[in-house]
């Protein structure tokens, strides 16, 4: 199974490649532009010289909050689409509108694919960047770090113990 799936990212890994060299080396000099939004993005890149990854972010952002949050408002200026963030004791983002849509941090971190809640948005000449600290759910074990010590010899009391410490374990009847 491993070995397929290192198979598996070789390929997408070379097949982006292709594409890239495809696209910087044909497709814009011929001032060629392929659909969707790599195409309208092409497009303003040859009348703007804008970089076209920002611009393809730009035009996806708001296509995929709109296909998640159909009531969300995306129009006017986009340094208004994040609003109102709040966030937990832990850092962590609590709630912010997207859109003038009020999303928990979860929804978002879900939205966008970002490797946890605790993050910060900001919008600038570049486009958006979302600033992401850590990983997960924010609940206290790392489930890597937990299996990595489980596979080095430690037991289930010691994982427990490492991961929330000050603890009493007790066994139930």
């Amino acid at each position: 199974m491993k070995q397929e799936s290192v198979k598996n990212v070789l390929l997408l890994l070379a097949g982006a490649f292709v594409y890239s060299v495809g696209t910087q080396y044909f497709i814009v000099p011929a001032q060629i532009a392929p659909g969707g939004a790599v195409g309208i993005a092409l497009m303003i890149n040859h009348l703007t010289s804008l970089p076209i990854g920002t611009l393809t972010l730009l035009i996806n952002l708001p296509l995929l909050v709109l296909a998640a949050y159909p009531e969300s408002d995306l129009s006017g200026d986009p340094s208004g689409w994040f609003s109102d963030l709040t966030l937990t004791a832990s850092g962590r983002v609590a709630q912010v509108k997207v859109g003038g849509v009020a999303l928990s941090g979860g929804a978002v971190r879900n939205l966008f694919g970002l490797r946890s809640a605790c993050f910060q948005v900001e919008y600038g000449e570049s486009g958006f960047t979302f600033s992401v600290t850590g990983y997960g759910h924010g609940v206290g074990m790392s489930q890597y770090g937990a299996n990595a010590m489980a596979q080095a010899g430690s037991t289930w009391q010691e994982i427990i113990a490492h991961y929330y410490t000050g603890v009493t374990l007790q066994l139930g009847e």
